[in-house]
């Protein structure tokens, strides 16, 4: 079977998705695009692209020191991230092949964690396959790796096991078309890297390499000299493209405080998944990052202190069974515990959207949890259903719910802040008690002048 057409992709990725619900153990609600890659890649071969789906899931699942945890605010995704240019570049005109550009810009190699570089490098990867400006098209994937500043130390940090998983997953069951391997700025070592990488490497991966010694140009010779960056002869400005992904990476779920708007002194703060895959939802990274986002509110001058209370809006569009049990119960109970009796807020309502029918499901495991006060805020609604307007004012909402608020824009400007806080929330003595300072006071009255302030 051929595949050319875009009507044809999405005929396999509908046959794809009907093939899923008999295989029960694997994730139900994969990305349409990513059902199209995997169509793609095998030319339309339907048996082939489920043979290689298994792969890479069955892959995934045994190995989740390089595929779990995959939260791309994650600390040491984002050193990774800061440390090595792992970047897209877009498509030029006269090619369809999609380069890929990697290269050290910190060349410490103690910052060089390898199961952490891997680990990163397929949140990378996997972001382009759902990604819709990444074309399908007779192109191949033409990854190019700068060796300048990798050294002999760099290599006694590869860590074989993980290796061997990268090399596995990438040649057996990543959904690209492989094209070519460029390799430029050749250290005097590269033998010796060769020795370590080359018996995990296929015959037909290892006849796509092609080696560039320094200054040299005949990387040319293969690829577009426009594709490339700037400072190799190219129109590509890297920063600028590394800040695109990296806003990319961070939109595969949304957690956003909305603006203020006219008529209302409360503060909405709304909540959804983006990218439904449930093998991506890590429980205990859902609820840190809540806190990073939380924290970071608490500390913003235009947060205002009013007579309005906090509104979480909660989407359940793509909430499956599967997240559900991905739910882990001691961090529900400290989610729920501080949110409700430390948390320094003034909750007034909790709005629940385009519930799912097995909502009741949902709050057989969270209920428990919830303090009777709570409860009564609870506002559920269903889809396609106008009752949260009677609530909240729909100005408010984001754009694609009725509202005026861009939630990319919102989101791509609260993670600058908390980018900027960075120092705020790595200073542990900001965060942790330290016991052996306590005040032992067996006086455990407030006094009765701070008992009865009232501040407004």
């Amino acid at each position: 079977m051929g595949i050319e057409k875009e009507n044809e992709l999405e005929a396999g990725a509908t046959a794809l998705s009907k093939w899923l619900t008999t295989q029960p153990h694997l994730p139900q609600n994969l990305h349409p695009l990513l059902l199209q890659r995997y169509v793609h890649s095998t030319k339309g071969d339907l048996a082939y692209a489920e043979k290689i789906l298994v792969q890479g899931y069955t892959i995934r699942q045994k190995n989740p020191h390089i595929f779990g945890n995959r939260d791309p605010l994650e600390a040491n995704v984002q050193s990774i991230l800061h440390a090595i240019d792992m970047v897209p570049l877009p498509a030029v005109e006269g090619s369809e092949d999609k380069f890929i550009f990697y290269r050290l810009v910190d060349c410490d190699p103690d910052k060089f964690q390898f199961n952490d570089v891997i680990r990163t490098f397929f949140i990378i990867a996997d972001s382009r396959l759902v990604q819709p400006d990444v074309p399908m098209n007779d192109g191949g994937d033409v990854p190019i790796f700068d060796m300048t500043g990798f050294t002999l130390r760099h290599l006694t940090k590869v860590v074989l096991s993980t290796l061997r998983v990268y090399m596995k997953y990438t040649q057996e069951a990543h959904p690209v078309r492989l094209k070519a391997i460029h390799v430029i700025n050749c250290t005097p070592f590269l033998d010796r890297v060769m020795v370590i990488v080359k018996p995990f490497m296929k015959k037909q991966v290892a006849n796509m390499l092609h080696f560039h010694l320094p200054n040299s140009e005949t990387l040319y010779d293969h690829v577009p000299k426009d594709a490339l960056p700037e400072e190799y002869g190219g129109k590509q400005a890297i920063d600028k493209l590394k800040a695109e992904w990296f806003k990319r990476i961070e939109s595969l779920s949304d957690m956003v405080p909305l603006p203020a708007v006219e008529g209302s002194e409360d503060k909405f703060i709304f909540y959804r998944l983006v990218d439904c895959d449930p093998d991506k939802f890590q429980f205990n990274d859902v609820i840190r990052t809540f806190f990073i986002i939380a924290d970071s509110r608490l500390v913003q001058p235009d947060v205002p202190m009013n007579d309005g209370g906090d509104v979480p809006i909660f989407d359940m569009t793509g909430f499956t069974l599967r997240h559900l049990t991905k739910v882990v119960l001691s961090t529900l109970r400290v989610y729920m515990k501080y949110t409700q009796e430390a948390h320094p807020v003034r909750l007034k309502a909790i709005h629940v959207i385009n519930c799912t029918p097995f909502l009741d499901r949902v709050m057989v495991i969270v209920k428990p949890f919830m303090k009777k006060q709570v409860a009564n805020m609870l506002h559920f609604h269903l889809p396609n259903s106008e009752t949260l307007y009677d609530h909240v004012p729909k100005d408010a909402l984001p754009e694609e719910y009725g509202g005026k608020q861009a939630i990319d824009k919102l989101k791509a400007e609260w993670f600058k802040r908390i980018e900027s806080l960075r120092d705020y929330f790595t200073d542990e003595s900001r965060w942790k008690i330290d016991d052996s300072r306590k005040v032992n006071n067996n006086n455990n009255e407030i006094s009765s002048s701070l008992r009865n302030l009232e501040i407004d």
